[in-house]
């Protein structure tokens, strides 16, 4: 009965997933979306739809915890079959490269204020990788963000700034997409 379907899914906090399985079968096809064993209905988080041998399931405004396995069945009078998509929702990142003698202090600046780790924003510092995280990204996280490496030797800063696309609206759905790129190195002596 299921024809077609995809096995994993990677999407951006904050953008639309939509998971699509084709079937095939007789009517009265019956088609159902589960997470972590609880039935989903269209409503704020999801909107669900089937058409021409096609279920679709979208997650709206997609969050971290939104990640993981999510099942499709389709049932008839003759039977039923089962399907499992694994959906992985990525934080928004900037990443920056560093070298310099340890203890290196780091600090996120977006504009003059400093960045503080929380619900919106975490940071690291792993094998002289400097990330930036952001979850549930939207449009007031535009702006330039500086990355500030401290030492006993001084302190060095690159800059980046940060693109969030506007809202868009596609069959109902409202999310947002975010573009950035910044790779750079910087040695501390």
């Amino acid at each position: 009965m299921i024809v077609d379907k995809p096995d994993t899914l990677s999407v951006t906090a904050g953008d639309m997933a939509a998971l699509e399985v084709k079937v095939c079968g007789t009517p009265e096809l019956v088609p159902k979306w589960f997470k972590d064993g609880m039935e989903l209905a269209t409503g704020r988080k999801y909107k669900i739809s089937f058409s021409q041998m096609i279920s679709s399931l979208n997650v709206l405004s997609t969050e971290k915890l939104d990640s993981g396995e999510y099942t499709f069945q389709v049932m008839n009078q003759v039977g039923k079959d089962l399907s499992k998509i694994n959906l992985t929702v990525l934080g928004g990142c900037l990443l920056s490269m560093v070298k310099g003698s340890a203890p290196l202090t780091l600090k996120w600046f977006r504009g003059t204020k400093e960045i503080l780790p929380g619900k919106d924003y975490s940071f690291f510092l792993k094998d002289n990788q400097v990330t930036l995280e952001l979850h549930n990204v939207n449009r007031s996280h535009a702006g330039e963000y500086t990355c500030q490496i401290i030492n006993d030797a001084g302190k060095e800063s690159c800059a980046v700034n940060l693109t969030v696309k506007g809202q868009f609206v596609r069959k109902q759905a409202v999310g947002s997409h975010m573009s950035a790129s910044h790779y750079s190195h910087r040695s501390f002596s």
